[in-house]
C-alpha cells in the first residue's frame, strides 16, 4: 500500500468517520493572511539576541555511576533516593517492594549496566531483565510481571518505604522562564526592534569564556527575521522538507506560513488544546500533530484531518514511521502507541516507561524503529515487529527526566537530553555506557538533533542558547543567544540554509545558516 495513498484515503474517509470529528469548525476563510515580521541585517539584537560565540572550553566527562543508589536533583540541594517495585499479582494496579537483599543485587547490577539480574524472592530463584523491567519466574506459569525503579520516601507514621509523590515536570507548562512552570502566555512579546520588554538581564550567557565573537560569515547562523505567528507561545514547529514552509502550533490554533514572506497560507483545525508538537512527512505533503486534549490529527495540507483517539493525556511526541502507513505517538498517560494510518487503530502499545513520556523519534528508513524517553530519566529503543513489550534496547545515565531523544540517519547512534541540562551521545550496540556526556548547556534541554550529515549535534533549551557540538568528540562548536530566555523548538534546512527556533515569548526567529563546513 502507498504511503500518500494511505493518508490520502484516511483523509477522505475521516469525515465518514464520527471518531474523527472536529471540535470547533475551521475559519471560514484561509485567505493568506499577513504575519507581523521584523527584519534583521544579521547583527546582534539590544538585548543580545542574534550572538554567536565560540566557546573557549566545555566540559566534556564520563562521570562515574554512584556508589549508592542515592541521586541529587538538578539544583543540588536535596539527596533523593529510589527503590525498587514489582507488579503485585493478586492486586492488579498495585507494587510490592522488593526485599532488602534483592534490593541491593539490582542496585549493583544497574550501576554495571548489566542487562538481567538473578534474584531470591520468597524462596524462589527469579530473573529480572533490566532492559525491558520484567520480573521473569523460570519454569513457571506466571505471566512476566512489570518492574519499576522510582524515587520514595518513608512514611512518617509507618516507618514503610512507599513510592514518593510529586509533580510531573511538564516541559510546556509554562514559558520557559522558570521552573515553577507558571503559566503566563500574554508576557513576552517581541518589540518593533526585535527585543522582548524584559531584555537584556534574563539571557543567561552561559558559563563559558568567548574566545572569538562571531556576527557574520558562512561558519554560524545569523538572525535575519522574526515572526509573529501566534498570540500565544509556539510550542510547535516544523521546517518542511523543501524549506520553504514552517508550521507552527500554539492555543487553539495551528498555522502553515510561507518562511519567505511571512503569509500564513492555511489555518488547521485544532479544536481548543494546546499544539505541542508538529511534524511533516518526509514528502512534505502531510502534517501530523500531538496536543494537550489528548489526540493525535493527521493533515493533507488541508484545514479538517484525520483524528486517532486513545490517549488519555497529553501528546508530546508524534512521528511518521518509514512508509507512512503508520505512526507512533508518545503521551504523559504512559504509554508509546503505534498506529495504523488508514483504520486509524493503535495496533500496539508499550508502557516501558511507567511514567509520562515526553520525548518519541521515528525511523524514517524502517517502518520498526523508534526511540523515546521519558520522566523514569531512560531512554529506550523499540522495535515494532517483536509481539507484546516492543523494546529492544534500554539506557540508563541521566539524572532525571528526559524531554528529547534522536538517532544518526544510519540509526546506529542515539543523542538524548532533558532536565539534568546534559547531553547525553549512545551506541544502539553498546548501550552499557554513553559515548559522551556533555555539559554545554545551563538549564534544561528541550530538543537535540543530529546534524543533516551526522558531524554535529544541534541543541537548545531553557538557557536561551541554541548550540552545536562536534558529536564525535563532544567539542562544542559555537552557541548562539536565540532568544531572549527558554529556546522551545529548534529545526533546520539545509537546502534553504536556514534555522527556525521558538520561544516561550511567543516570537519564531528565522536564521540564514549555510552549514557550509558540513556537520
Amino acid at each position: 500500500m502507498g504511503s500518500a495513498s494511505s493518508i490520502s484515503k484516511s483523509a477522505k474517509s475521516s469525515k465518514k468517520d464520527k471518531k474523527s470529528k472536529a471540535v470547533k469548525q475551521p475559519p471560514e476563510s484561509n485567505v493568506p493572511r499577513q504575519l507581523p515580521v521584523q527584519v534583521h541585517d544579521g547583527k546582534p539584537l539590544r538585548n543580545g539576541v542574534g550572538k554567536v560565540v565560540i566557546p573557549s572550553s566545555i566540559t566534556l566527562d564520563l562521570p562515574p555511576p554512584p556508589e549508592q543508589d542515592v541521586e541529587r536533583d538538578v539544583a543540588g540541594e536535596e539527596p533523593r533516593k529510589f527503590a525498587w517495585f514489582v507488579e503485585d499479582l493478586d492486586r492488579p494496579g498495585e507494587w510490592e517492594l522488593y526485599p532488602q537483599d534483592a534490593q541491593e543485587r539490582l542496585d549493583e547490577a544497574r550501576r554495571e549496566r548489566q542487562p538481567q539480574c538473578l534474584i531470591v524472592m520468597k524462596k524462589r530463584m527469579c530473573t529480572v531483565d533490566l532492559i525491558k523491567m520484567e520480573h521473569r519466574i523460570p519454569g513457571g506459569n506466571s505471566r512476566h510481571r512489570a518492574v519499576k525503579r522510582v524515587e520514595v520516601e518513608v512514611d512518617e507514621n509507618t516507618g514503610a518505604t512507599r513510592e514518593k509523590c510529586h509533580n510531573r515536570f511538564d516541559p510546556f507548562a509554562g514559558d520557559g522562564t522558570d521552573d515553577e512552570h507558571e503559566v503566563n502566555v500574554g508576557e513576552g512579546a517581541v518589540g518593533e526592534d526585535g527585543t522582548d520588554n524584559k531584555g537584556e538581564e534574563a539571557i543567561d550567557k552561559g558559563t563559558f569564556q568567548e574566545e572569538e565573537s562571531l556576527g557574520a560569515g558562512e561558519r554560524v547562523p545569523r538572525l535575519i527575521r522574526t515572526v509573529l505567528p501566534h498570540q500565544g507561545i509556539s510550542f510547535a514547529l516544523a521546517l518542511s522538507p523543501d524549506g520553504t514552509s514552517i508550521v507552527t502550533g500554539a492555543l487553539g490554533e495551528m498555522l502553515l506560513w510561507d518562511v519567505d514572506t511571512a503569509n500564513a497560507s492555511m489555518e488547521f483545525n485544532v479544536g481548543h488544546g494546546v499544539v505541542l508538537h508538529a511534524v511533516f512527512s518526509d514528502d512534505g505533503q502531510h502534517i501530523l500533530c500531538g496536543s494537550s486534549d489528548g489526540l493525535v490529527r493527521l493533515y493533507n495540507k488541508e484545514p479538517n484531518g484525520v483524528t486517532f483517539h486513545g490517549h488519555t493525556n497529553k501528546v508530546y511526541g508524534v512521528g511518521f514511521l518509514a512508509g507512512q502507513s503508520r505512526i507512533a505517538t508518545v503521551s504523559m498517560d504512559e504509554t508509546l502507541c503505534c498506529w495504523d494510518v488508514e483504520t486509524t487503530t493503535c495496533i500496539q502499545t508499550s508502557r516501558c516507561h511507567r511514567d509520562s513520556i515526553f520525548a518519541l523519534k521515528t525511523s524514517s528508513k524502517n517502518d520498526w524503529f523508534a526511540v523515546s524517553g521519558g520522566n523514569d530519566g531512560n531512554v529506550y529503543a523499540h522495535d515494532f515487529r517483536l509481539d507484546g513489550d516492543v523494546v529492544c534496547q534500554r539506557f540508563v545515565g541521566h539524572k532525571n527526566t528526559i524531554w528529547t531523544c534522536s538517532f544518526r540517519k544510519d540509526e546506529q547512534t542515539i543523542v538524548s537530553g532533558g532536565r539534568d541540562n546534559a547531553i547525553h551521545v549512545w551506541d544502539v550496540r553498546h548501550p552499557s555506557l554513553p559515548l559522551h556526556v556533555v555539559r554545554h548547556h545551563t538549564r534544561p534541554i528541550h530538543v537535540t538533533e543530529f546534524m543533516p550529515h551526522d558531524r554535529g549535534i544541534i541543541s537548545c533549551g531553557r538557557d536561551g542558547t541554541v548550540r552545536l557540538t562536534d558529536a564525535e568528540s563532544g567539542r562544542g562548536v559555537w552557541r548562539a543567544v536565540a532568544h531572549p530566555r527558554c529556546v522551545f523548538r529548534v529545526d533546520l534546512n539545509e537546502e534553504r540554509r536556514l534555522m527556525a527556533t521558538s520561544t516561550g515569548q511567543c516570537a519564531v526567529n528565522i536564521w540564514e545558516f549555510s552549514n557550509s563546513e558540513k556537520w
